[in-house]
């Protein structure tokens, strides 16, 4: 998935569910309680929004044509529906939920390159699921999310 980070994750999940940064920061935030009501992005980042976090405003103010180019909108036009998602976020900020997931969390991460799982797997809380895919468990998500983030280091680190 795009956006997870670093450019050695090819996939990051999460309980089953498959999050790129928008997903991984909406459930550290739900963990202390936070719901997101405003997403700003690309069109991917706005569906991704819609679909884990459900009632959540969205403004799409580009369009991923590839990796690393997007079509944008003009900076005023994109600034005004900014603006206008903002807004209507506040007027609806009671009918937000945090984006909280169960625990324990089982987190995966499938990595562009099987050597990026090399660098990690000897890790005593790490299981190797396949050539390029590693497990872990932990208590809760800021754990979780703490240790992917070490992790993604360590791995590109490797190189």
């Amino acid at each position: 998935m795009a956006h997870t980070y670093t450019g050695s994750v090819y996939s990051l999940r999460f309980n089953d569910i498959e999050v790129g940064e928008l997903g991984a920061d909406a459930a550290l935030a739900g963990h202390f309680g936070v719901p997101v009501g405003l997403v700003t992005g690309d069109q991917a980042a706005c569906e991704e929004a819609r679909e884990l976090l459900g009632t959540v405003e969205t403004v799409a103010v580009k369009r991923g044509v590839s990796r690393s180019a997007a079509i944008c909108l003009p900076p005023e036009e994109a600034r005004e529906l900014i603006r206008a998602g903002a807004a209507a976020a506040c007027r609806r900020a009671d009918a937000f939920e945090p984006f909280v997931l169960d625990t324990p969390v089982e987190a995966e991460i499938t990595f562009i390159d099987p050597s990026f799982a090399d660098g990690v797997e000897h890790l005593p809380f790490v299981t190797r699921t396949d050539g390029r895919r590693i497990a872990f468990t932990a208590d809760d998500f800021q754990a979780a999310f703490e240790l992917f983030s070490a992790l993604q280091f360590l791995a590109g680190a490797v190189r």
